[in-house]
Protein backbone atom coordinates (compact mmCIF):
# COMPACT_ATOMS: atom_id res chain seq x y z
CA UNK A 1 0.00 0.00 0.00
CA UNK A 2 1.63 3.33 -1.13
CA UNK A 3 2.27 5.81 1.84
CA UNK A 4 -0.84 8.37 1.05
CA UNK A 5 -3.07 5.41 1.13
CA UNK A 6 -2.17 3.94 4.31
CA UNK A 7 -2.44 7.80 5.61
CA UNK A 8 -5.80 8.09 4.63
CA UNK A 9 -6.64 4.58 6.37
CA UNK A 10 -5.65 5.21 9.65
CA UNK A 11 -6.78 9.02 9.47
CA UNK A 12 -9.96 7.40 8.71
CA UNK A 13 -10.35 4.96 11.35
CA UNK A 14 -9.15 7.40 13.92
CA UNK A 15 -11.95 10.56 12.60
CA UNK A 16 -14.01 7.16 12.98
CA UNK A 17 -12.87 6.50 16.34
CA UNK A 18 -13.09 9.85 17.54
CA UNK A 19 -16.96 10.65 15.78
CA UNK A 20 -17.97 7.32 18.06
CA UNK A 21 -15.90 8.86 21.35
CA UNK A 22 -17.73 12.40 20.96
CA UNK A 23 -21.32 10.37 20.19
CA UNK A 24 -20.95 7.77 23.44
CA UNK A 25 -19.72 11.25 25.65
CA UNK A 26 -22.23 13.74 24.08
CA UNK A 27 -25.48 11.57 23.33
CA UNK A 28 -27.81 9.52 25.44
CA UNK A 29 -27.58 5.79 24.57
CA UNK A 30 -30.70 6.37 22.91
CA UNK A 31 -29.61 9.39 20.70
CA UNK A 32 -26.65 6.61 19.76
CA UNK A 33 -28.90 3.85 18.85
CA UNK A 34 -30.83 6.29 16.67
CA UNK A 35 -27.04 7.92 14.81
CA UNK A 36 -25.99 4.37 13.92
CA UNK A 37 -29.68 3.17 12.73
CA UNK A 38 -28.74 3.54 9.51
CA UNK A 39 -25.49 1.90 9.80
CA UNK A 40 -26.73 -1.21 10.96
CA UNK A 41 -28.94 -1.17 8.08
CA UNK A 42 -25.62 -0.71 5.90
CA UNK A 43 -24.14 -3.66 7.59
CA UNK A 44 -27.62 -5.59 7.10
CA UNK A 45 -27.98 -4.93 3.18
CA UNK A 46 -24.75 -6.78 2.77
CA UNK A 47 -26.31 -9.75 4.40
CA UNK A 48 -29.90 -9.44 2.96
CA UNK A 49 -28.96 -12.10 0.03
CA UNK A 50 -28.80 -14.50 2.47
CA UNK A 51 -30.84 -14.24 4.85
CA UNK A 52 -33.71 -14.86 1.91
CA UNK A 53 -33.82 -18.56 1.97
CA UNK A 54 -34.57 -18.06 5.85
CA UNK A 55 -37.75 -15.97 5.75
CA UNK A 56 -40.28 -17.42 7.63
CA UNK A 57 -37.90 -19.97 9.10
CA UNK A 58 -36.65 -18.57 12.41
CA UNK A 59 -35.34 -21.78 13.73
CA UNK A 60 -33.45 -22.41 10.60
CA UNK A 61 -31.62 -19.13 10.63
CA UNK A 62 -31.29 -19.85 14.48
CA UNK A 63 -29.57 -22.89 13.37
CA UNK A 64 -27.25 -21.64 10.94
CA UNK A 65 -26.21 -19.11 13.09
CA UNK A 66 -25.56 -21.45 15.75
CA UNK A 67 -23.49 -24.18 13.82
CA UNK A 68 -21.77 -21.35 11.11
CA UNK A 69 -20.92 -18.90 14.04
CA UNK A 70 -21.03 -20.49 16.69
CA UNK A 71 -23.53 -18.16 18.37
CA UNK A 72 -25.84 -18.93 21.61
CA UNK A 73 -29.33 -18.21 20.72
CA UNK A 74 -32.07 -19.10 22.80
CA UNK A 75 -35.81 -18.43 21.88
CA UNK A 76 -38.43 -17.85 24.35
CA UNK A 77 -41.51 -18.75 22.27
CA UNK A 78 -44.23 -17.52 25.19
CA UNK A 79 -42.58 -13.58 25.42
CA UNK A 80 -41.32 -13.76 21.91
CA UNK A 81 -37.83 -12.57 22.99
CA UNK A 82 -34.53 -13.69 21.50
CA UNK A 83 -31.08 -13.83 23.19
CA UNK A 84 -28.06 -13.48 20.62
CA UNK A 85 -25.12 -14.46 22.42
CA UNK A 86 -21.70 -13.92 19.62
CA UNK A 87 -20.10 -16.88 22.22
CA UNK A 88 -16.54 -15.36 21.30
CA UNK A 89 -14.19 -13.36 23.77
CA UNK A 90 -13.17 -10.62 21.20
CA UNK A 91 -15.43 -8.33 19.50
CA UNK A 92 -16.85 -9.64 15.37
CA UNK A 93 -17.27 -6.58 14.10
CA UNK A 94 -15.64 -5.06 11.06
CA UNK A 95 -15.14 -1.70 12.00
CA UNK A 96 -13.05 -3.01 15.38
CA UNK A 97 -11.34 -5.18 13.18
CA UNK A 98 -9.92 -2.41 11.38
CA UNK A 99 -9.08 -0.52 13.96
CA UNK A 100 -5.69 -2.17 14.63
CA UNK A 101 -6.12 -2.64 18.55
CA UNK A 102 -7.11 0.76 19.37
CA UNK A 103 -9.81 1.44 21.95
CA UNK A 104 -13.22 1.63 19.80
CA UNK A 105 -16.31 3.50 21.63
CA UNK A 106 -19.12 1.59 22.77
CA UNK A 107 -21.42 3.37 21.00
CA UNK A 108 -20.85 1.36 17.98
CA UNK A 109 -22.74 -1.88 19.53
CA UNK A 110 -25.73 0.02 18.42
CA UNK A 111 -24.69 -0.43 14.93
CA UNK A 112 -24.46 -4.42 15.79
CA UNK A 113 -27.98 -4.67 17.49
CA UNK A 114 -29.69 -2.53 14.54
CA UNK A 115 -28.33 -4.91 12.17
CA UNK A 116 -29.49 -7.87 14.11
CA UNK A 117 -32.67 -6.35 15.04
CA UNK A 118 -32.74 -5.93 11.05
CA UNK A 119 -31.76 -9.21 9.96
CA UNK A 120 -34.93 -10.95 12.80
CA UNK A 121 -37.12 -8.55 11.23
CA UNK A 122 -36.78 -9.78 7.93
CA UNK A 123 -37.28 -13.63 8.87
CA UNK A 124 -40.03 -13.34 10.88
CA UNK A 125 -41.66 -10.60 8.84
CA UNK A 126 -42.37 -7.51 11.77
CA UNK A 127 -41.12 -4.81 13.58
CA UNK A 128 -38.89 -6.28 16.46
CA UNK A 129 -36.90 -4.15 18.43
CA UNK A 130 -32.95 -4.91 19.96
CA UNK A 131 -30.88 -3.56 22.53
CA UNK A 132 -27.63 -4.32 23.84
CA UNK A 133 -27.37 -6.37 26.80
CA UNK A 134 -23.86 -7.26 27.53
CA UNK A 135 -20.52 -6.38 24.75
CA UNK A 136 -16.98 -6.67 24.90
CA UNK A 137 -16.33 -2.72 24.09
CA UNK A 138 -18.11 -2.36 27.48
CA UNK A 139 -15.79 -4.87 29.08
CA UNK A 140 -18.44 -8.06 29.12
CA UNK A 141 -17.07 -11.48 28.46
CA UNK A 142 -19.06 -11.46 24.81
CA UNK A 143 -21.74 -9.52 23.20
CA UNK A 144 -25.58 -10.36 23.75
CA UNK A 145 -28.38 -8.84 22.04
CA UNK A 146 -32.27 -8.87 23.11
CA UNK A 147 -34.10 -8.82 20.82
CA UNK A 148 -38.62 -8.73 21.44
CA UNK A 149 -41.22 -8.57 19.17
Amino acid sequence: MDGYKKWTQNFSMEWLSELLNSMEKNCSQEKCALLLDQCGACHYKSLEQMLEKYVGDLRGFIKFMSKEHGQIITYDETKNIILVDENKSYCVCPITQCMDGKKVSPALCHCSASMTEKMISKIIGQEVKSRVVTSILRGNKSCVYEIKF
